[in-house]
């Protein structure tokens, strides 16, 4: 399973992006872990505000229920994922539409690509993405 996200400035610009290929499981923990994954590169490049995106509905539904991801059987992501989004200064997280998110959807399948599990960092956006980051910049607000 493949998982990938992307980090861009206050105008919408890319600063960096991630592809990782996890081990097997659901579509949820895929988006949880890249979630996980983008908070903490997020926190390490010293980002303490920020807007989180995720097309996966039930991920931003849940982690802002702290009763219900207790009780998840992804609990331990979750928590971690509450415990990142605790210890900055702002974050507000957001559902978006898939055609809102179709930079992170095109690393995510690079992701799963990998020929091994681990995350891959990507300074650069690779050519490929040069089309959908200019469609997808409406999306940015």
């Amino acid at each position: 399973m493949g998982g990938g996200g992307l980090l861009r400035n206050h105008a919408g610009n890319w600063v960096m992006g991630f592809m990782t290929h996890y081990l097997e499981g659901s579509p949820f923990l895929e988006n949880a872990l890249a979630l996980c994954d983008g908070l903490q590169f997020a926190w390490d490049r010293g980002v303490r505000r920020l807007v989180c995106d995720s097309d996966c509905q039930e991920l931003v539904t849940i982690v802002a229920d702290p009763v219900r991801v207790s009780f998840h059987i992804h609990a331990l992501v979750l928590r971690e994922i509450r415990n990142m989004l605790a210890r900055s200064k702002r974050v507000e997280f957001f559902w978006c539409c898939r055609d809102g998110n179709v930079v992170a959807n095109w690393m995510v399948k690079q992701g799963f690509l990998l020929p091994m599990i681990g995350n891959r960092m990507v300074e650069v956006p690779p050519l490929e993405l040069e089309v959908l980051l200019l469609k997808n910049s409406h999306w940015i607000g």
